[in-house]
């Protein structure tokens, strides 16, 4: 599977530069919900997960 858990993602965003911000757009709503929790609490960074039809501006 391509799918990976909290910790395969944290280890993968430690091996870059920090991102000004992190949208989480795939995913159940509760998990999308308690990662961008954790990386905004826990690592400090400025992760949001967007709802259908959201716009985002890159």
């Amino acid at each position: 599977s391509a799918h990976t858990d909290r910790r395969g993602i944290v280890s993968w965003l430690d091996g870059r530069p920090k991102p000004s911000s992190i949208q989480l757009v795939h995913g159940d709503p509760e998990a999308r919900a308690a990662m961008a929790g954790y990386l905004r609490e826990k690592l400090g960074y400025a992760a949001h997960q967007p709802e259908y039809r959201d716009t985002l501006e890159l």
